[in-house]
């Protein structure tokens, strides 16, 4: 049941707007595969999912790579490359995102995209689905901007942005711990998507406010 009026909507992307999930996997291994290493398990693959990369490599590789920086860039940008290949037919929207953003903005509410992905991909894909027109602006995996959960993101970038905006008006959105630690972080109210890819145990430690089992669920938080 609604009990506010949020001004200021903060999504996640992977497992929150859009299935990436077998996108990320099919990348993952076969950046791996290219460097000749062992293969993957996809249940492990998946406990990575919203994680930065680097931090990603180094659980994947038990923590061999994060000893060479240079190594560690090399194989991003390998995993990205992969990644952009095969994207569009790994992935797809989950139910009514974009109905429900598009009602959003016409009820004058905003919209912003923050994510440990790469820029250009998550802006590829907002693109390619057409919600992009909804989005006030995206926050990527960038040169000097810090990852969720880190405040800075937001007293950085989306702050600044919204200076009207209170924070008991904004909602995070998002399916794992690191989104839920971000909306503690930042002293805003958090829904967990339950139906991402979030580790169930430390999603629930963190008691967000709200918990939704599908997309289309966020019109009674929302409206």
């Amino acid at each position: 049941m609604r009990t506010k009026k949020y001004e200021l909507l903060i999504f996640d992307f992977d497992g929150t707007l859009c299935a990436t999930h077998n996108a990320i996997i099919e990348a993952m291994k076969q950046t791996f595969e290219f460097y000749k290493q062992p293969i993957l398990d996809i249940d492990k693959i998946t406990t990575t999912i919203g994680k930065s990369l680097e931090d990603t490599l180094f659980i994947l590789s038990d923590g061999k790579l994060i000893k060479n920086e240079a190594v560690v860039k090399e194989w991003i940008k390998t995993y990205r490359d992969f990644y952009s290949s095969i994207w569009k037919e790994h992935t797809s929207l989950f139910d009514n995102v974009k109905e429900i953003c598009a009602d959003y903005i016409q009820k004058g509410i905003k919209i912003v995209v923050i994510s440990n992905k790469g820029l250009d991909a998550i802006n590829g894909a907002l693109n390619y689905y057409g919600i992009m027109e909804y989005v006030s602006f995206v926050v990527g995996d960038e040169k000097g901007i810090n990852k969720k959960p880190d405040s800075m993101p937001y007293d950085k970038i989306i702050e600044p942005n919204f200076p009207e905006i209170k924070k008991e008006n904004i909602l995070m959105i998002g399916d794992t711990d690191a989104d839920l630690e971000f909306a503690k972080n930042i002293n805003v109210d958090a829904c967990w998507c339950k139906y991402g890819y979030g580790n169930i145990k430390k999603c629930e430690e963190l008691k967000p406010k709200y918990s939704i089992t599908s997309f289309n669920e966020l019109i009674k938080v929302v409206g």
